[in-house]
């Protein structure tokens, strides 16, 4: 089996929402899997990048994957 990708972002909009989402690609860069979540939340992009780091996280812990690489855009961390 080869190696996953997991790319995660997070993004603090207009209205008090906060966006996490992340993508999931195998070896041959198909999608194996893709989450996202929104909460009405303010917090700063810094915040924002480390809890979806979180969240993502937590929900490789209820999954069965191995060989993973994440990343991360975030230019604040």
């Amino acid at each position: 089996m080869g190696v996953f990708k997991i790319n995660i972002d997070a993004g603090c909009f207009e209205e008090h929402f906060t966006y996490w989402g992340l993508i999931v690609r195998n070896h041959e860069g198909l999608v194996s899997a893709a989450a996202i979540k929104r909460e009405k939340v303010t917090v700063a992009q810094k915040l924002a990048e480390i809890m979806g780091l979180c969240l993502c996280l937590r929900w490789l812990f209820t999954q069965i994957m191995q060989n993973l690489v994440i990343e991360m855009y975030a230019k604040v961390l």
